[in-house]
């Protein structure tokens, strides 16, 4: 029985068709092995990218829900906490930057592979030019560049004897900014991207370039230091900062310390082992 056309032509709701799939698993013994998979692509790359012509699609105007980052942050959130409440220590959740996939497609492809349990083979990196039946309604808007290609560009001797028709190609290198009437779709969808890009790959693969151990923290505690950001509190007036995670505990570009070199410091001598006169300092 198709349990999901059952479903709509009784009028019922999508709720029976995933009850009764829920039902055949449980009687046949059948469990479900499965990884969440997230994409993830820079919200200025996305709203950038329905500027001109497709942006009619979305009246030049598009909602932050149509970035689709904040709902991403959601299904994270949601698979989190059920890898919690069956008591697993980490959450079942992969997470790809397309900006990465589209640098490093056979790497990206063999780390997702390697992640996933199952064989990589080099076809991944290729496709047939043109139009699919799979595309979708929205591929004469959006798929262009795709159906002029024939598949990724790989790092390899290829890429150097012309094969430049992959989605790497300069062409698909533009400029990213979006006209003011995006930003508040950006805004909102920054904060959830950057989290999201925390759980990637090419994230964790940062220490490689910190010298001399390859470390990112030589201390595995200092991963996880809560930092204090900005004017702290006094009797006569509330401070204007909180704590942050590390990772979000930054300076603007326009602090008066990057604008102008304005800053205040303090060196200390260290004789010993001990600081010269620490009580000085302090007070």
């Amino acid at each position: 029985t198709n349990w999901e056309t059952a479903s709509m032509n009784d009028g019922d709701d999508a709720s029976r068709w995933k009850d009764k799939c829920l039902q055949l698993l449980s009687e046949n013994k059948i469990e479900l092995k499965h990884r969440h998979l997230l994409l993830i692509r820079d919200p200025i790359s996305c709203l950038g990218s329905w500027m001109g012509k497709s942006g009619s699609v979305h009246g030049n105007n598009p909602h932050p829900d149509e970035v689709g980052i904040t709902q991403l942050l959601d299904v994270y959130s949601k698979a989190l906490g059920s890898s919690m409440n069956r008591g697993e220590e980490e959450e079942n959740v992969i997470v790809i930057d397309s900006d990465d996939l589209a640098a490093s497609p056979r790497k990206s492809l063999q780390e997702l592979c390697e992640a996933l349990g199952i064989e990589y083979r080099d076809s991944m990196l290729k496709w047939q030019a043109g139009p699919h039946k799979c595309d979708g309604p929205w591929a004469k808007w959006w798929y262009h560049d795709v159906w002029e290609s024939s598949g990724w560009d790989i790092e390899d001797a290829d890429a150097n004897e012309g094969n430049n028709t992959g989605l790497h190609h300069p062409r698909t290198q533009r400029y990213r900014t979006v006209p003011p009437a995006l930003l508040p779709a950006l805004r909102m969808s920054i904060p959830a991207f950057n989290f999201l890009q925390t759980l990637t790959a090419s994230h964790r693969r940062r220490a490689v370039t910190t010298p001399p151990s390859g470390k990112l923290f030589e201390d595995p505690r200092n991963e996880h230091v809560l930092v204090y950001v900005g004017t702290p509190s006094t009797p006569a007036r509330r401070g204007a900062g909180r704590i942050v995670p590390r990772e979000m505990a930054v300076i603007s570009p326009f602090d008066s310390s990057v604008q102008g070199g304005d800053a205040t410091w303090e060196g200390v001598r260290i004789y010993n082992g001990r600081i010269f006169h620490l009580d000085h300092h302090l007070d």
